[in-house]
């Protein structure tokens, strides 16, 4: 490789990293245990209690499809629902909140995602709050996901993780 084309590489290098952004990732494992593992993609910022929120519980759901697990889907909509209530002021609509949230359960073993004991994840739940009115993606929103690596119940599970996920976004 000539000179030239190495500083060229280096330059090239140099505005990728200045494009991505300080603060920005396409994913970062944030913390794991034997327990949990908990991924970051994009921005992360954190609300304040009671912050106005439009949870479409419609959208939270178990599996891939909404009606794939209809009779589960409603116990956690409810149960989300309580939960939320405890620390955001959940709106009935988009316009008159400050950020939107939908939430998604996952039951599958992922042999690609291992925690220290090397045993594969048995499912995620995935949290994905961003800014309203949205800007560009990667600037207003955050999405934690939650691969869990024990076989629990399904409330339980996505109890624990609903109040971790609220401990690590919402400042009480």
């Amino acid at each position: 490789m000539k000179f030239h084309q190495l500083i060229a590489a280096g330059l090239a290098w140099v505005a990728l990293a200045a494009l991505a952004g300080p603060g920005m990732t396409a994913t970062e494992e944030v913390t794991a245990t034997k327990e949990f593992m908990i991924f970051r993609d994009f921005r992360e910022f954190r609300l304040r209690r009671f912050t106005k929120v439009f949870f479409d519980d419609a959208k939270i759901y178990v599996g891939r499809d909404p009606k794939e697990n209809a009779a589960h889907t409603e116990k956690l909509r409810e149960q989300a629902t309580a939960s939320l209530r405890q620390v955001l002021d959940l709106v009935g609509t988009e316009q008159g909140s400050q950020y939107t949230l939908s939430i998604r359960m996952i039951e599958r073993t992922n042999y690609a995602i291992r925690n220290a004991e090397r045993k594969p994840s048995l499912g995620h739940v995935s949290f994905a709050l961003c800014m309203y009115p949205p800007g560009k993606y990667e600037d207003s929103c955050q999405n934690l996901t939650y691969e869990f690596f024990q076989r629990y119940e399904r409330s339980a599970v996505f109890d624990k993780v609903l109040n971790m996920w609220a401990e690590r976004v919402v400042v009480r």
